[in-house]
């Protein structure tokens, strides 16, 4: 009876704990997700590339608001309700009338801020990249991610030579390459300009309205047609064959640079498919526009001209290029195939008692100020958990600070691989410990 009662209340406290647990994930929102501790190798491997590839291209950094007006946004894409009513995060502003969203990429905001703080005085052409979040609710294609997702920008603006197209993509290319993101695929197309585009989108959009019947059921309730020219379904890529291409309708300034980037991309080595269906949903994309794909299909990363975003949003004409690299999805790919990361050693301080706590802040604050990296436990109490730690953690070097030692001012050091050790004074500790580091 008393084993059952026993049984019995390990069952009610069991469900508690999973209602509890419940609860608790009924907090998360759909779409966002969490960088927690176990991926942080990762991503300080992403911005420590992306740093380095930006400062190797010579860009320059740029931060924007992760909020930004709604009007900007709309300008941007257009005001049609049915195309971007549902795609963006809607914000409270300081007054009623204040309509903001949270952005939908930062790649274009870029313009904004070249524009509001004259940068072109600074630089001309400005190369410029930023990394942040950014938000779409829903997509209106594959590419784009949906929820909350991570974006790492290149942007080249005052400069409309085709050699610029090329620095985007390259860029790009390289920020891949130096992550060992391998058999990726580079796609490329023209989308024409205000001359040439409008009459091909007539074509597609006749023809598009012509096929509905025929195609997926999402492809024939989409807005546009932009669903259609990225679809997979069977139905979808075999009407998509005798579909009117973009490259049958440009005229002879956007051929000319069309043609001079595939040039440039042949001398420069970099292999690319001819795909005469990408199309960025977004009208303000013009002539060149890029998609690069992994070897499973997802796309990681695209972008191309917007040399009229300036004339949008109110400004004079300022010829730009550039793209936006999906960290969060070079985050998963990193994650099936890990990479080294070549984290400087770091030294494992342990304190025991009070007096040698105290003594610890000192001392940590030596080490680090001295560019020795320390991680402590001092919340444990005692040595044998705080070892653990240390041998968890995998370092090669731990301090050991005892009462004895705080009096004394002296400081165990001990090799985590061989188990010596040896005792200096706190005046010796930073060259005793970089000398041991450099042994490793």
């Amino acid at each position: 009876m008393d084993k059952r009662k026993s049984e019995k209340k390990k069952d009610t406290q069991k469900s508690n704990s999973i209602r509890q647990e419940k609860n608790i994930h009924d907090f998360s929102v759909r779409g966002f997700a969490d960088i927690i501790p176990k991926d942080s190798d990762i991503w300080r491997e992403i911005i420590k590339t992306g740093s380095l590839v930006a400062e190797l291209h010579g860009f320059h950094y740029m931060s924007t608001p992760a909020v930004e007006s709604a009007a900007f946004f709309e300008k941007v894409f257009g005001s049609d309700k049915k195309l971007t009513g549902g795609r963006w995060y809607s914000v409270f502003g300081a007054t009623a009338r204040e309509r903001l969203v949270l952005r939908p990429t930062g790649l274009f905001p870029m313009m904004r801020s070249y524009i509001n703080h004259h940068l072109g005085y600074f630089s001309s052409p400005l190369k410029a990249f930023f990394y942040g979040k950014s938000f779409i609710r829903e997509a209106t294609d594959k590419l784009w991610p949906e929820g909350e997702f991570s974006e790492w920008g290149f942007a080249v603006m005052g400069d409309n030579d085709p050699i610029y197209d090329i620095e985007i993509i390259k860029s790009a290319a390289h920020f891949l390459k130096m992550l060992k993101i391998k058999k990726t695929v580079l796609k490329i197309n023209a989308t024409g300009c205000r001359a040439c585009a409008g009459s091909y989108r007539d074509k597609i959009r006749t023809y598009w309205t012509r096929e509905k019947q025929n195609l997926c059921k999402k492809c024939a309730v989409a807005q546009d047609f932009g669903r259609f020219l990225s679809c997979d379904e069977e139905g979808c890529r075999t009407r998509r064959e005798s579909a009117p291409t973009i490259l049958d309708y440009l005229c002879p300034n956007c051929n000319n640079h069309f043609k001079a980037v595939l040039e440039l991309l042949e001398e420069d080595g970099l292999q690319y498919e001819l795909d005469n269906y990408l199309i960025l949903q977004e009208n303000v994309w013009n002539r060149t526009v890029f998609s690069i794909f992994s070897q499973s299909g997802v796309c990681l990363a695209l972008g191309g001209r917007f040399d009229y975003l300036s004339e949008l949003v109110g400004g004079r004409s300022i010829p730009s290029v550039g793209c936006v690299v999906f960290t969060n999805r070079l985050a998963e790919l990193l994650k099936s195939c890990p990479i080294e990361t070549k984290e400087k050693p770091k030294v494992f301080f342990i304190a025991i008692g009070d007096h040698a706590k105290k003594a610890s802040g000192r001392l940590l604050a030596m080490l680090r100020d001295n560019g020795v990296g320390a991680i402590e436990a001092l919340g444990k109490k005692s040595l044998r958990v705080q070892l653990k730690a240390a041998e968890r953690m995998k370092v090669p070097v731990s301090l050991l600070l005892g009462q004895k030692e705080a009096f004394e001012e002296m400081v165990i050091i001990r090799d985590m691989r061989t188990g010596a050790q040896e005792t200096v004074t706190m005046k010796k500790m930073i060259e005793t410990v970089k000398k041991k580091m450099k042994e490793i």
